[in-house]
């Protein structure tokens, strides 16, 4: 399933027309700087990351990988491809040169990330002394991502349909030709859940056909509201994102009609002529704005990661290493069961801090991300999924657990020491019963343990 070897190595082995979709997380070069070639090509200006603790590749690398990812994904196959906004543009301009198609990109919204800036007074003050100089400066602060970062894009790729649509390629693909991959989006199960009653009553209101409805009445799923949740949204958060919007939001209400108060209609609107006489009531839809997202929970004994990744816990992080031997990391802050030198230690920007952990990979993703961005890419077919930097191994947990075949998940890892790790874990997160598990995590059990399940 995951194999330690190169990226753009382990693509090129791969058939042409074989998979359905590339899930990529790679090295983001936060330390670089991209600059405009004399052809107009993007290149890195020093290509490194943000620690400097891997060998980045350069724009000659992202060249190649997506001209091999155009010819190995099938007809109407995807690249799913993890960025921070900085550096978006190299990797959308070798996407679409490549020939690939950009489309609509999800989001990761997040309020866990460690800012990373240099303190202006302070650094005055360190070449000349204190001076006025240093006052005049002081909470001025510089760097290449001054600003704390809460966001990162999961940019969507995909490979030109085979035919003019995308009906007329499921329809081939049913025909026998599997060399197409349906680009389609499993809404229903990738909707965003609720305890709400969604939905309407409306009965013999003449609504006009042109909206869909026929006979002047609603279809019974829209009567009734879809049972699986809201229609998801490109934008996903966590739940202290949540109950911020929430909280400058307010309770929202909307979608509610009360037929006595109901204003006559324009007789050239979209939904035809009516007044408050032929209108039943229906109730409305209540919550604070982020009842259309996609909320990701987590338990206790959050981890901060320095580099701009949304929190893990330790107990998700560690799950399955209990046989890797403790290390020292600089690349995380500093984990304490002292709360108030920990959160000294976090807040202190300019400061790294060794913590000790068994599995030191510095940008894990939370597994609920992955296996909801998994939920909505999962077609009624087989699926062939290709993991270029399969890291520790939370991107292949996250579209196991959402159904995928794990016979058909390639991964490929340069790292010896993620691999062996990305291996334990997998192994692991095979036996844990995921909806289970999420439940847990959402009732923030304190003293429930992995180790349990």
């Amino acid at each position: 399933m995951i194999e330690q070897t190169d990226a753009l190595k382990k693509i090129k082995s791969l058939k042409d027309n074989s998979q359905d979709i590339i899930f990529a997380d790679p090295p983001y070069a936060l330390g670089s700087t991209v600059k405009i070639n004399k052809e107009g090509k993007p290149y890195y200006q020093n290509a490194k990351d943000f620690m400097g603790i891997w060998d980045m590749p350069d724009e000659k690398f992202w060249e190649e990988f997506f001209i091999e990812s155009k010819r190995v994904l099938k007809y109407g196959g995807r690249v799913l491809f993890f960025g921070i906004d900085r550096q978006l543009m190299l990797f959308q301009y070798y996407g679409i040169a490549s020939g690939l198609e950009i489309k609509q990109s999800l989001y990761w919204y997040f309020l866990s990330s460690f800012p990373k800036s240099a303190d202006l007074s302070k650094n005055i003050n360190k070449r000349l002394g204190a001076s006025d100089l240093g006052i005049k400066y002081e909470g001025y602060k510089y760097s290449i991502s001054p600003l704390k970062q809460t966001l990162e894009t999961i940019m969507v790729f995909q490979k030109p349909q085979k035919s003019k649509s995308v009906l007329d390629d499921v329809l081939l693909y049913e025909q026998g030709d599997k060399e197409i991959s349906p680009s389609i989006w499993d809404i229903d199960s990738g909707r965003v859940k609720t305890d709400e009653q969604l939905g309407r009553e409306q009965k013999d209101g003449p609504l006009s056909p042109k909206m869909g409805f026929n006979d002047n009445k609603m279809g019974d799923k829209f009567q009734e509201g879809n049972k699986n949740g809201r229609y998801p949204s490109q934008l996903f958060v966590d739940e202290d994102v949540a109950k911020t919007l929430d909280t400058q939001s307010g309770n929202l209400t909307s979608g509610g009609v009360n037929k006595l108060d109901h204003p006559k209609q324009n007789p050239n609107g979209i939904y035809g002529k009516f007044n408050k006489q032929n209108i039943n009531n229906f109730e409305a839809s209540e919550g604070g704005a982020s009842k259309i997202l996609h909320k990701i929970p987590y338990q206790e004994e959050e981890l901060n990661l320095v580099m701009y990744c949304p929190k893990v816990s330790s107990k998700e992080r560690e799950a399955g290493c209990s046989g890797f031997e403790e290390k020292m990391s600089s690349n995380l802050p500093m984990r304490s069961k002292d709360k108030e030198s920990t959160n000294k230690a976090n807040d202190n920007s300019n400061t790294h801090r060794d913590t000790v952990t068994k599995n030191n990979h510095p940008t894990l993703k939370p597994l609920k991300l992955i296996h909801s961005v998994a939920t909505l890419l999962k077609t009624p077919n087989p699926q062939n999924v290709f993991f270029p930097f399969a890291g520790s191994g939370s991107e292949i947990i996250g579209f196991m657990k959402a159904g995928f075949d794990e016979n058909l998940l390639v991964g490929s890892e340069l790292s010896e020491e993620y691999t062996k790790i990305a291996k334990a874990r997998i192994d692991y997160w095979r036996g844990v019963d995921f909806d289970e598990y999420l439940k847990t995590k959402e009732l923030k059990e304190e003293t429930e343990t992995l180790e349990e399940w």
